[in-house]
């Protein structure tokens, strides 16, 4: 079973003879992303103080790093909280996924964020709805992103899986990770 959250509440986990059956997995991004644009959600630091204290007890650990946003200086952003969360929380496998938002949700976002705020500004236009119909950062922007990523995480825990959520197969390519197909958040 695999628990998918952003909370920080994990008292009613802990001491459980969960026996690795289950794996518990946070949502999170840096805190200057979250605060900006993730209201009302726990603190990053809390989910990463939560996640830890999971490991500890011997629940395998992930995160799932969605939406990457790369907003100004977000290399510089994203490097730095990868290095703390991976010194903070021994994770089995970091899933790194980028918009792909239906166009609904695109419509909720511009409503609470505003017509021209960052995410929509970088969408692709002439690919606003993709083949399963959801709107994405155009193809290099994602593969910037993932590649300045993956490189920070293999330096780091070079053992660590990585997977992309929702992601064209020839990303993996791109990336050099071609046996990552498949390791998203939700395979087991």
């Amino acid at each position: 079973m695999t628990l998918l959250t952003k909370s920080a509440n994990v008292e009613n986990l802990l001491g459980l003879d969960h026996r690795e059956h289950s794996i518990l997995s946070w949502t999170v991004n840096p805190p200057e992303i979250t605060e900006a644009l993730e209201c009302n959600t726990v603190p990053v630091a809390d989910r990463i103080a939560a996640m830890r204290r999971c490991a500890e007890d011997g629940y395998p650990v992930r995160a799932v790093i969605m939406p990457i946003i790369p907003l100004v200086g977000w290399k510089e952003t994203y490097r730095s909280f990868l290095h703390c969360l991976l010194e903070e929380v021994p994770l089995s496998r970091i899933t790194l996924g980028s918009i792909c938002s239906y166009p609904q949700a695109v419509r909720l976002m511009e409503r609470k964020l505003g017509g021209d705020n960052p995410i929509t500004a970088k969408l692709d236009d002439s690919r606003r709805k993709g083949v399963d119909g959801r709107a994405r950062f155009p193809y290099e922007i994602r593969k910037e992103s993932y590649r300045v990523l993956v490189q920070t995480i293999r330096r780091r825990c070079p053992k660590v899986e990585i997977g992309l959520c929702l992601e064209e197969p020839g990303m993996f390519e791109d990336l050099g990770i071609q046996s990552s197909v498949g390791l998203c958040n939700c395979v087991l």
